[in-house]
């Protein structure tokens, strides 16, 4: 994504006092990335207009879970976007995610 697009995201974001969740950004980066083309009007339409959200429920061992605590309290994110960043991490590593 082009410095400018990306400038013009962040002030579009502060301009507008969206309330962003990490895994709001992240999107919207992921579509900015994905579109290069569209507008940065576009990518904010499709990035909060409501999505449904698949929903995959996963046993943890005790060491896992906390070390997902111990991840969303350094980065200040939730336990989620913790486990889907680890997730799709894994499996862009295997070449399954482009």
């Amino acid at each position: 994504m082009k410095k400018t697009k990306l400038n013009a995201i962040i002030k579009k974001t502060q301009k507008q006092r969206y309330k962003l969740r990490p895994d709001d950004i992240e999107y919207i980066i992921e579509l900015a990335n994905s579109h290069p083309k569209w507008p940065v009007k576009k990518i904010f339409e499709e990035a909060l207009r409501p999505k449904m959200r698949n929903c995959l429920m996963i046993p943890l061992t005790p060491k896992l879970k906390e070390a997902i605590k111990k991840a969303a309290k350094t980065y200040q994110i939730d336990l989620a976007a913790v486990a889907c960043r680890a997730l799709r991490e894994w499996l862009k590593g295997r070449n399954y995610l482009k």
